[in-house]
């Protein structure tokens, strides 16, 4: 028997979070809180 397990929750992503989250991935940064997006916090 053939199964396929998809989850019930997703979608697409707004152009506004897109951006965000591109932006929010540029470079790289250290881990543990340590980097600039939580120190804008």
């Amino acid at each position: 028997m053939f199964e396929q397990f998809a989850s019930d929750n997703y979608s697409g992503i707004c152009p506004e979070a897109m951006d965000y989250f591109l932006k929010a991935n540029q470079g790289s940064a250290l881990a543990y809180g340590e980097d600039n997006a939580l120190s804008m916090l």
